[in-house]
């Protein structure tokens, strides 16, 4: 039983039919799957009932029989069924951008070439956004996004979940279950142990064009539960640390984000203290951060609050926060 559909039943019609038509047509189960260029196994489950039809899979039937649209207005109709039934919320949980993000244009280049330009792949795209701390991943990804959505990609939604890091954060099973939950599935309906929520979550995504951001992943683990099974859907993931196992088993794109060039940094810093400290001396503050994003913007906003002669905290200077930040 699919757990995301609420039983086999409801892809049970399109399944009888396409048997008959293959039974009529005198098609094995191989067959059939070279003429719609689908995999067997694939097709089996459609047939009895334990997996929803996709629209191109639909399309691609009636290409085959010659039946015009009915094997697609059954599987219109599917689709309709279930997203009434789930009560679809569409979820919009990227983070505000900050509006004094600089530089980057090259590697927001690579993220829409490995992401965007790959959207007839049956493979979902992965990209792993890596770096030490506080050189802007998370924004990177999060200006990304908010860039991609305003050009009308990801039309479903976007998720965005704080996988912890390697601190001793919630269990994927319980961030399963609050995505879940934010996708619309009463919380009596979540299914117990993370491989069936897992399972729930891609059966929910099917056919669906969201954006998921993993932020701040330690190990491969925590990542792997939240990657959809479908193509439209899109996974960006942050991380301190190099995640080689995703690239060679998801064939995941990774690109390392560097400290700011010195212009960028000296630019970051002018944008945040504006016209407020003419007696700060940008440069200064640059050299002194290492041109990592995040010690840059907290060393304008404490030299704009206590003046350029105050010191700054030690932390600063390494670009480390007492808290975790989301800029990292």
């Amino acid at each position: 039983m699919s757990a995301g559909f609420g039983g086999a039943g409801g892809a049970e019609p399109f399944g009888r039919l396409l048997r008959a038509h293959r039974h009529r047509s005198g098609l094995s189960l191989a067959q059939l799957a070279a003429l719609v260029h689908y995999d067997r196994g694939y097709i089996s489950k459609i047939e009895t009932g334990k997996r929803p039809p996709s629209p191109r899979f639909a399309q691609a039937c009636d290409r085959v029989f010659d039946t015009g649209a009915t094997f697609a207005s059954t599987a219109a109709a599917l689709e309709s069924s279930t997203r009434r039934r789930h009560d679809w919320a569409r979820p919009a949980q990227l983070p505000a951008a900050r509006r004094d993000f600089v530089g980057r244009e090259r590697l927001l280049a690579d993220l829409d070439r490995a992401l965007l330009d790959g959207e007839r792949s049956p493979a979902v795209p992965v990209v792993v956004v890596e770096g030490p701390p506080g050189v802007g991943k998370t924004e990177l990804a999060v200006q990304w996004a908010r860039r991609s959505v305003d050009r009308g990609h990801f039309t479903d939604g976007q998720l965005y979940v704080d996988l912890g890091g390697a601190s001793a954060g919630p269990p994927p099973a319980d961030l399963l279950a609050d995505v879940l939950v934010a996708l619309g599935v009463p919380h009596p309906r979540i299914p117990t142990g993370v491989d069936q929520r897992a399972a729930s979550f891609r059966s929910l995504l099917h056919d669906r064009k969201v954006l998921l951001v993993l932020d701040d992943a330690a190990h491969p683990t925590q990542v792997r539960p939240f990657l959809p099974g479908s193509p439209g859907c899109a996974v960006v993931v942050t991380s301190r640390v190099r995640l080689p196992d995703l690239a060679s088993r998801l064939g995941a794109t990774t690109l390392t984000v560097p400290d700011l060039t010195a212009a960028e940094a000296v630019h970051l810093v002018r944008s945040i203290i504006g016209d407020r400290c003419t007696d700060i001396d940008p440069e200064a503050i640059a050299r002194l951060c290492g041109y990592r994003p995040l010690a840059l913007a907290r060393a304008a906003e404490h030299a704009v609050t206590h003046g350029p002669d105050n010191a700054l905290p030690a932390d600063i200077h390494s670009g480390a926060s007492p808290a975790r930040r989301r800029s990292g």
